[in-house]
């Protein structure tokens, strides 16, 4: 979904704008998602950027396949070019019936013979400005198009420019190829008895053909651009706006009766609608309140915010959030078998701060957009990951249809974010010039985005203890496959077990792993291999089979209570999914049916994945999915698997039951789940 601001410079009489995409001016903010990071250096007017998203009254909104901005760039570029190569023909005449003429008015007009009468023959002429024109003004009112009914007569206007461009290609095609042409989506009956009547250029050599030739190709993309913008799908929303901002506290201000923190927001805001629900967390005692003797659906979302909240902090336990009348207007929580409700102010600050920053989430009414500035303040990268996985995996939250931007500092935040199941935009900001912004927009390539941001596995270094994985798509199915097993146990035995800080993974990067030293803590002096207990000093590794033998050797030797070695059992991980997960998958890529029992799942053990699939097809075109060298997966592919795998357990479809069916898998993971437990104290 992309964001028009065209329409809301338009409503302010902003002629200069300070941010820039893709080196134009911002006029739609693409790639809107469920969950938008903004990120960047300081200085770079994220806030300003992060305000001002906020001021929209209203959200002019487009959805395709292919970005808004796009299209209209590519039709701008494409009526440059057609006004010079155009220019040297400066009237083309053709005649058409009169039942045509009038859907054409617009672009065409009567051709008045010298003696200023009508010819004999009804013949119009198109000239290059007045298409030109039209053109540019469907354009100018896309940008700041008010509503769907004023969409719905753009698109008409769309269309009749269509057929006008259509028939002008046909006509040039007929002329200089001795034929009509075939013409896409236009049937020209009123062009089966003329083709042509004239061409009038400004100079003679003008009607050569490869002068016409580029001029018919800008005419096939243009016609191309503007039949995807009748694909496009417009609305204009009013969702309601929840602002957490970077002003707020989880703590109860003695003394203090109105929330001090939302008027100065508000005084320093001016700009900012009425509408805007600002949560700084001083009215949370009373928001409570509301919540419990409210409406219905007010009272449902806090129980469901109690239960997240008793699951993650008190061992699964059902609490009650008490808040205060008086005075006093402390929050208190009870607790089952308890005789001493605890205190809000004693919680610490994490606990709190999850609670003011998750309690407007759960609470918010379905299709609200919610925006937060840095989340991460008083909150241990532990609590980040908490906070990361509940807005992105919880499934209450989920179903709420939210859209969430945050502004942050934080790489927990970003890197956690970009290992959740939820498809999310990064937005980039950097500065182009002192006085302007560049924005950036990621969401496909998460790994090459981290890259670029400089993002380094900082997070490793709170957990007490790692798990060392090959890759990225080998940590996905582990936390795929861990998630299951956590989930069939009681949950007093799996429940507290949390990434971030009970675990962690760092990734090694498959042969880089015997570059690292798990044997000893110290050294004298200067030592060729990295010493892996420096990063923590609990490990355990998890390696690919390979037939390595020396390397399971080397490591299985390694005397070390606080370091275990376990490999796959087969050549990859993705050997050890079951031949159910595999199936489905080649299902998921329209594989056909005859193809996949064509694949002999029985040499799993001894074949990678992509020498097994090589060859499977779709739509009769074979999939790249074998990689140049190795028999392995294509990189796209091992990651479409991984992610795969990681997003059906996220939704419940997979489960331990499934996952369990393969020996290696359970083996594996059952040795990782002891490991994690012993090394916090189970």
């Amino acid at each position: 979904m992309d964001i028009s601001f065209s329409k809301y410079y338009n409503d302010l009489n902003i002629t200069d704008t300070e941010f820039y995409f893709n080196d134009s001016v911002l006029r739609f903010l693409p790639n809107i998602r469920s969950l938008n990071i903004i990120v960047g250096r300081n200085n770079t007017r994220k806030s300003r950027f992060f305000r001002m998203v906020m001021e929209h009254e209203a959200y002019y909104c487009w959805k395709s396949d292919t970005p808004f901005e796009e299209i209209l760039l590519k039709i701008e570029r494409d009526i440059e070019s057609f006004k010079k190569d155009f220019g040297n023909l400066s009237l083309i005449t053709f005649g058409i019936n009169n039942q045509t003429k009038p859907d054409l008015r617009n672009m065409i007009e009567d051709l008045i013979s010298e003696n200023g009468t009508y010819s004999s023959k009804l013949m119009y002429s198109l000239r290059a400005g007045r298409l030109c024109t039209g053109i540019e003004f469907i354009v100018e009112k896309l940008l700041i198009c008010p509503s769907e009914s004023e969409f719905e007569l753009l698109l008409e206007r769309i269309e009749k420019v269509v057929r006008v461009i259509e028939m002008l290609h046909y006509l040039l095609k007929g002329f200089y190829e001795g034929d009509s042409g075939q013409l896409i989506n236009f049937e020209v009956n009123e062009l089966k008895r003329s083709i042509y009547r004239s061409l009038s250029p400004s100079r003679s050599r003008d009607l050569k053909k490869e002068r016409v030739s580029p001029l018919l190709n800008n005419l096939a993309s243009i016609d191309d651009s503007l039949n995807k913008l009748k694909s496009f799908h417009y609305e204009r929303l009013t969702p309601n706006i929840i602002y957490i901002p970077v002003l707020r506290t989880s703590r109860t201000l003695s003394g203090i009766t109105d929330d001090i923190f939302e008027k100065t927001i508000r005084n320093q805001m001016p700009s900012l609608s009425t509408r805007v629900l600002i949560h700084t967390g001083l009215s949370l005692n009373a928001k409570i309140l509301k919540s419990r003797n409210g409406s219905k659906q007010d009272f449902y979302d806090f129980l469901a915010f109690e239960e997240f909240i008793g699951g993650t902090f008190f061992d699964g336990r059902e609490i009650n959030m008490i808040a205060q009348y008086g005075e006093d207007k402390e929050i208190r929580i009870s607790l089952p078998d308890e005789r001493t409700d605890v205190s809000f102010n004693d919680l610490g600050d994490g606990v709190s701060g999850i609670i003011n920053l998750l309690y407007p989430i759960f609470t918010a009414p379905k299709d609200s957009w919610v925006f937060i500035e840095e989340p991460e303040n008083n909150l241990h990268p532990a609590y980040q990951l908490i906070f990361v996985k509940a807005i992105s995996e919880n499934v209450f939250i989920k179903e709420k249809n939210l859209k969430i931007f945050i502004n942050t500092h934080s790489n927990h935040i970003l890197v956690n974010s970009y290992l959740s199941p939820e498809d999310i935009n990064v937005i980039v900001f950097s500065k182009r010039d002192k006085d302007t912004t560049s924005l950036m927009s990621f969401s496909d390539d998460k790994k090459s985005t981290l890259d670029l941001l400089g993002v380094l596995n900082t997070s490793v270094l709170v957990s007490n203890c790692l798990i060392w994985v090959e890759g990225v798509t080998d940590r996905l199915y582990v936390q795929a496959f861990l998630k299951a097993y956590i989930d069939s146990l009681d949950s007093a035995c799996g429940a507290n077990i949390r990434e971030g800080l009970d675990y962690c993974f760092i990734e090694y990067g498959g042969k880089n792993l015997v570059h690292y030293d798990f044997k000893t803590l110290e050294s004298d002096g200067i030592d060729r291999n990295v010493k892996a207990f420096y990063s923590n000093n609990r490990i355990l590794v998890l390696a690919d089979h390979d037939n390595d033998e020396a390397k399971k050797e080397q490591f299985s030797a390694i005397e070390n209570k606080h370091f275990e070695y376990i490999d796959t059992g087969l050549p990859e991980i993705e050997n050890i999914l079951p031949k159910e997960v595999l199936i489905d998958f080649l299902r998921h890529l329209a594989v056909t049916e005859k193809l996949i029992n064509n694949v002999d799942f029985k040499l799993i053990a001894t074949k990678k994945l992509g020498e097994l699939f090589d060859g499977v097809k779709k739509n009769r075109r074979k999939l790249a999915i074998k990689a140049k060298h190795g028999g392995t997966l294509s990189n796209p592919y091992k990651r479409k698997l991984s992610e795969f795998v990681f997003q059906k357990v996220a939704e419940g479809s997979y489960d331990w039951n499934l996952f369990r069916k393969s020996h290696n898998i359970e083996r594996v993971i059952e040795k990782i789940f002891s490991f994690i437990k012993l090394s916090n104290g189970g």
